[in-house]
């Protein structure tokens, strides 16, 4: 029994040794360096961007169901419940402002309780992009990666506003450019810009409407509100362009930047951006 045993480990033995465990390996693969795909969603000046629209440009109101289920789960007191319940009223008043603001100010659609300014909303449409005209090469290969999740509008907007980077103008300058549009145009045709500019106002409660009912003399109020108070808070506007100006800057710099831009994007965080006063 045992010298059977001893006869199958030695078979076993010669098996093994006989196997090149090399067979089937290209060859130098311990040299091979694999690079992560090419694609939009790693780039971080594209995800940055795409961050800052959607952290600013996508109001979402939530569902009271939403809170009763919580509520039902984690049994909380009654003071707590009362205070909760009040904070979601409150938060769906202003949600409705904003609704109301963005429908029958600026005709935008609204839908299923969302409004959502700067992306496409119906990914079967098929949209016709203006040619890019920008002389920097990596915003215009930037723009080709992510121009498919805009609208065609503010797609537009934002290369116009690109191509007044290039060419050096302010911040200041450029806010003000948009703000002209917007008084000096119909209202379903300001800046997308401005007008989420305004429903931010809204939602931070800097500007306060007073709502009963939507009338004809309740919209008159609502224009002239919207026409001051993009005067009065401009300085939001300048700073929310200089927030896509410095996401931007980090892919300005040529060749010769490359490791001083490649060092200064590690911390690069849209809510310091937009919280900045410089403009």
């Amino acid at each position: 029994m045992k010298n059977k045993h001893q006869d199958q480990q030695l078979k076993q033995s010669i098996i093994h040794k006989k196997i090149n465990k090399n067979v089937g390996k290209p060859i130098g693969l311990l040299r091979i360096n694999l690079d992560p795909p090419d694609i939009w969603s790693i780039k971080k000046e594209e995800v940055q961007l795409i961050s800052f629209l959607v952290k600013y440009g996508r109001h979402v109101c939530l569902h009271q169901a939403v809170l009763n289920k919580d509520l039902n789960k984690n049994q909380v007191n009654s003071i707590e419940k009362e205070q909760k319940i009040q904070n979601l009223l409150d938060q769906k008043e202003l949600f409705d402002k904003i609704e109301i603001a963005a429908k029958y100010l600026f005709e935008w659609n609204c839908s299923k309780r969302n409004v959502v300014y700067f992306f496409r909303n119906n990914t079967h449409l098929k949209l016709d992009y203006k040619k890019l005209t920008l002389k920097n090469q990596q915003w215009t290969a930037m723009l080709k990666n992510i121009k498919f999740l805009f609208n065609q509008n503010f797609y537009e907007e934002l290369h116009i506003i690109m191509e007044q980077f290039e060419n050096n103008i302010s911040n200041q300058e450029i806010g003000d450019y948009l703000i002209s549009k917007s008084i000096t145009g119909q209202l379903s045709e300001v800046p997308q810009l401005v007008q989420n500019f305004f429903i931010l106002l809204i939602k931070k409660n800097i500007v306060s409407i007073q709502f009963f009912q939507v009338t004809v003399n309740f919209l008159e109020q609502l224009k002239k509100l919207f026409l001051f108070s993009i005067q009065k808070y401009r300085f939001m506007l300048y700073q929310m362009i200089e927030s896509i100006r410095n996401i931007m800057q980090i892919n300005i710099q040529s060749e010769q930047y490359s490791a001083e831009t490649s060092s200064a994007d590690q911390d690069c965080d849209p809510e310091i951006f937009f919280n900045s006063t410089s403009y």
